[in-house]
């Protein structure tokens, strides 16, 4: 209808979301649609983005990028 939100989700949507969790980034930051439960873990009300969201989809992956290189370029602690 007319002046209806669209909202989608895409692959790389949940790409992104699962590479952040992977690396235990703080994804709830960049998906605030999934809330978390101390004895059920997270559960998402949705991860979708409007149509229009190119912007936060890039974001989203320019953070994760950065988080890994981070990570990566972080001193290995002495065992």
């Amino acid at each position: 209808g007319v002046g209806r939100n669209v909202s989608t989700v895409e692959v790389r949507d949940a790409a992104i979301l699962a590479c952040m969790q992977i690396s235990v980034m703080d994804y709830r930051k960049h998906f605030p649609g999934i809330m978390m439960h101390e004895l059920r873990g997270y559960f998402p009300r949705t991860i979708a983005s409007a149509q229009s969201a190119e912007d936060v989809r890039e974001a989203r992956i320019l953070a994760w990028r950065q988080f890994t290189a981070d990570a990566s370029s972080a001193p290995v602690p002495r065992q």
